[in-house]
């Protein structure tokens, strides 16, 4: 998954923590939280850092590597729900945070059932504090 850009993108410096919402992935029997792209393993509580790029796709501009968000639950919730025909998995939504100083970008990308044209971040930090639902 790509975040679009859009014509006019900057990237920004958190001047404050951004509340944002991610979507994870955990086994029916336990254990790992894992993100759904890229199966990265992630903790409630941890911070975690990556390089930010942008790069172009088939003729627009997007984020080709760092962390991706949405701004609101309900986003999330609806990117989670296109998840449940795993049969291994659960999805969960978990409230995240970019903490200050991180550099971002917003835009948008089209998921599961949904399109969300400018309700998203990418980040190069991201902070995982609980899980939601």
């Amino acid at each position: 998954m790509c975040l679009t850009l859009g014509l006019n993108y900057k990237e920004e410096t958190a001047e404050q923590p951004i509340t944002c919402f991610k979507v994870v992935m955990k086994g029916k029997s336990g254990g790992l939280l894992l993100t759904p792209y890229q199966n990265m393993t992630v903790k409630i509580g941890k911070t975690y850092t990556s390089e930010i790029r942008v790069g172009t796709l088939c003729g627009d501009s997007v984020l080709t590597l760092g962390f991706h968000s949405f701004q609101n639950l309900e986003l999330a919730k609806s990117e989670a729900k296109g998840w449940e025909c795993l049969k291994l998995t659960i999805p969960l939504v978990v409230k995240c945070q970019i903490p200050t100083g991180a550099k971002y970008y917003q835009g948008g990308f089209e998921c599961s059932d949904i399109l969300a044209l400018n309700d998203c971040y990418g980040s190069d930090m991201i902070e995982y504090l609980e899980i939601v639902e």
